[in-house]
């Protein structure tokens, strides 16, 4: 068998494996509308009250890994995020209240 041939062969099987990964990722991941149907009222109670919360400290924790990024310090040396994973994020479960 060519070289050129084999090569087309490999270039349609990774494709149809991509491709065929890609579709099942779609049909079995659910949209967020979805799972926020399927929580229970209580979950949804506590999503709703935590909203914000959960916004503010995902923009912390963006803040902090770009600040990590801009730094000179190595990557291992995680000051930024420590003092993010320190911090008090807000978010508190119902059985907390």
């Amino acid at each position: 068998m060519s070289t050129s041939k084999r090569i087309i062969q490999t270039l349609i099987a990774g494709t149809t494996i991509v491709g065929i990964g890609y579709v099942v990722m779609k049909l079995a991941t659910p949209n967020p509308e979805d799972v926020y149907k399927k929580f229970s009222p209580e979950t949804k109670r506590d999503y709703e009250a935590n909203k914000e919360a959960i916004h503010e400290r995902n923009v912390q924790m963006v803040d902090a890994i770009k600040k990590s990024a801009e730094s000179d310090k190595p990557i291992w040396d995680l000051q930024a995020l420590k003092e993010f994973s320190q911090s008090d994020n807000g978010v508190k479960p119902s059985s907390e209240r």
